[in-house]
């Protein structure tokens, strides 16, 4: 679905991830997301506004995702704007894990517990 955001081009929705009936959240995101590099205020704020903008793409196309920890969703996003981990074409959040900072602010392991 398309968005209308600063950061994000689109968003997309994936069910039965890992065997789960949780989601996962596909962000595509823009060249603007890549500013966050670094770490600091900045990514900061630059996650809050790529969640905010997440969440106003899917209450726009009428999609309630089911997650299990929106805190995880939110970590996931933080880790992917410091860290610029690209896992591909887009941003996945998967909607499985559980809330865990010190899980996912490592690089090393890719934004995933």
């Amino acid at each position: 679905m398309s968005c209308q955001s600063s950061w994000i081009d689109s968003v997309a929705l994936s069910y039965n991830i890992f065997g789960t009936s949780y989601a996962a959240i596909h962000i595509d995101y823009n060249w603007r997301a890549h500013l966050g590099f670094g770490g600091g205020l900045g990514s900061l704020m630059i996650a809050n506004a790529m969640y905010n903008g997440m969440l106003d793409c899917l209450d726009d196309h009428n999609f309630d995702p089911y997650v299990q920890n929106w805190d995880a969703i939110w970590q996931q996003l933080h880790c992917h704007v410091v860290y610029q981990i690209d896992g591909g074409a887009t941003w996945d959040l998967e909607g499985h894990r559980q809330s865990n900072w010190v899980g996912y602010l490592s690089p090393l392991n890719r934004c995933q517990q």
